[in-house]
């Protein structure tokens, strides 16, 4: 599926990954009335024996939370890997961008 955040880009997921079916050279195409430009990105699905040493790994993922309107939600993501992975948040499938929600978002990094 292809979802779209108006301006912000598209993204395209996959799920559940079927290899070697979803193994290919995937494009994304951005035109305007001015141009046109490509880039592209080959998926490689590997399975879990496959991996290599070091490869990330989620130690704790984020639970379903209710919260009470105007009170604080805090999620947590636990991450390891050699070297230590960068972790990065994500809704609706885009980035979660801390500096556009006017400081009601934080990300904290231990």
């Amino acid at each position: 599926t292809i979802e779209f955040d108006g301006s912000a880009g598209a993204v395209l997921r996959i799920q559940p990954l079927r290899t070697p079916r979803d193994e290919n050279v995937y494009e994304c195409v951005a035109q305007n009335s001015v141009g046109e430009i490509t880039v592209h990105a080959k998926l490689t699905v590997l399975r879990e024996d496959q991996l290599p040493p070091g490869f990330p790994n989620i130690d704790m993922g984020p639970q379903l939370k209710v919260v009470e309107r105007t009170r604080t939600a805090t999620m947590l993501c636990a991450a390891s890997g050699n070297p230590d992975p960068e972790i990065t948040w994500f809704k609706d499938f885009l980035p979660v961008d801390p500096s556009a929600s006017d400081g009601r978002i934080k990300q904290l990094r231990s």
